[in-house]
């Protein structure tokens, strides 16, 4: 999974992964809702969706890496 720092990410996340990253990353679901496996967890999962993200000020704040 990529991290997302200063690009656009792409994966399938169930709704767990996806509440847990919130807080530090932009999301834009892609309305592809189906049962899968989460590409952060690895778990099989009954529902998960499909998002664009990249990090927001507050991840990049908390690694460090706010100028670039």
């Amino acid at each position: 999974m990529n991290a997302g720092i200063w690009k656009i990410g792409e994966a399938r996340l169930c709704s767990a992964c996806h509440a847990d990253m919130a807080p530090e990353y932009v999301f834009r679901c892609m309305g592809q809702m189906r049962s899968g496996v989460c590409e952060r967890c690895g778990q099989q999962k009954a529902v998960t969706m499909f998002y664009r993200y990249t990090m927001n000020k507050a991840g990049l704040t908390r690694i460090n890496r706010l100028e670039g």
